[in-house]
């Protein structure tokens, strides 16, 4: 562990330790509003996956309850104060207003791990608890993951982490996690997370793919790049194709550019010949990767946008191990695959099921298979639509646009 990660954790600690002490109790005698929902941003703040369309859809069609947006983000508090027309109240933690809003809601929502980090362990006694997480895990995740790597640890080593994890609340308790079939409930969430329930309902943020409008419009476009929206857009009406490539973070921080597996050149040259815009979206946490990955026919989308509403844009997908493929599956379009690195990023991430039975399409290993993968699938018959129907029908209970409506229902049974 480098000094400045041990530094953090004393950290939160810390926090959770004073958080625990002095607002636990408050908890205790301050009442909860049933009619009072908070929805918690990630560590960073920013607004987006589920947590954002659960916000986007209780702020149009929930008039009855209150809803607050809490982030630790200056600029994102900001700029969703800013929006006219929105329902959505905005305040920003460690400020009184979102705490007081977090000690009086009923429900908090959140759709990441380690949300009650930065002393916010404390407020959520007493709290119903809403898990959304933010994608179908090709990999492990949370609990499964940590247990795999504790296993390997000395036993005092796990006996301190099993303490620190239960001051800060790394792996609290949920009243309910969804997710987006049985099949994915029963075999990978419940192994994952501690609940009460976790339900198939499906996620909030795919019902925008399949054309759902009941979301606030205002905040659907809240983060979008709204100028690579127009130029997609614009290609398509030409008689262009898009296509989206979407790789996932891997734990050292590399990028496909780094060892030669992607050649924008090259890929530059083929998407003119093929009359393609090529859009690359980058892991969010990889935001400070974006220097020299543009070129004619390729167009970089800030990684910490909201990719979302313009997935239905794209033709085709490009991706890797990344949690994405599963949502685009909805739209029954072409999807190729390219795991360059499948043994060294399987070295530090054990995949939950077998890559080459839930990856419905081509396979490339090297750039020059990637580029005749994809040219036969512009080019070429659809030779995997019934393997794309096997994946999305065990990982999809639901493919109707109606997610955050089935959700409300289960928090709000009449």
């Amino acid at each position: 562990m480098s000094l400045s990660a041990a530094v953090r954790d004393i950290r939160e600690l810390g926090l959770a330790i004073v958080s625990r002490l002095l607002v636990t109790p408050l908890t205790w005698v301050v009442p909860r509003d049933p009619k009072r929902y908070v929805v918690l941003g990630r560590v960073d703040g920013r607004f987006m996956d589920n947590g954002k369309y659960f916000a986007a859809w209780v702020a149009k069609n929930a008039p009855e309850v209150e809803i607050t947006f809490v982030t630790m983000a200056s600029a994102v508090a900001r700029e969703l104060g800013e929006l006219s027309g929105s329902r959505l109240e905005v305040a920003r933690y460690p400020f009184p207003k979102a705490m007081w809003r977090m000690l009086r809601a009923g429900t908090l929502v959140y759709d990441a791990a380690a949300t009650a980090g930065q002393g916010k362990i404390g407020f959520y006694t007493g709290a119903r608890r809403v898990q959304l997480w933010h994608g179908t895990p090709l990999k492990e995740i949370e609990l499964a993951q940590h247990r795999r790597r504790d296993a390997l640890r000395p036993r005092p080593v796990v006996w301190l982490l099993a303490i620190h994890r239960a001051i800060v609340g790394r792996f609290v308790h949920h009243h309910l996690v969804i997710c987006t079939s049985e099949f994915l409930a029963r075999g990978v969430f419940s192994q994952s997370f501690k609940s009460d329930a976790i339900v198939g309902l499906g996620y909030p943020r795919n019902d925008v793919i399949l054309g759902g409008d009941d979301y606030d419009p205002v905040l659907v476009d809240s983060g979008v790049d709204l100028a690579a929206r127009d130029a997609i857009v614009q290609h398509r009406a030409r008689g262009g194709k898009a296509l989206l490539y979407a790789p996932t973070f891997r734990d050292n921080g590399s990028h496909p550019t780094d060892d030669g597996s992607l050649d924008i050149a090259r890929l530059s040259d083929f998407a003119r010949r093929h009359d393609l815009l090529v859009v690359l979206k980058l892991h969010p946490f990889l935001a400070a990767r974006t220097s020299a990955l543009s070129a004619p026919n390729v167009l970089q989308v800030s990684p910490v946008s909201d990719i979302y509403p313009l997935l239905s844009l794209f033709d085709l997908l490009l991706t890797d191990y990344s949690s994405i493929y599963f949502d685009y599956l909805l739209l029954d379009r072409p999807i190729v695959f390219y795991p360059y690195d499948m043994d060294a990023y399987r070295a530090g991430r054990e995949l939950l099921f077998d890559y080459d039975a839930m990856t419905p399409g081509p396979r490339a290993l090297d750039f020059d298979a990637l580029l005749a993968a994809l040219a036969a699938t512009l080019n070429g018959p659809d030779t995997h639509a019934e393997a794309r129907k096997r994946v999305r029908d065990l990982v999809h209970d639901h493919r109707d646009g109606r997610s955050m409506a089935r959700l409300w229902e289960q928090l709000n049974p009449r």
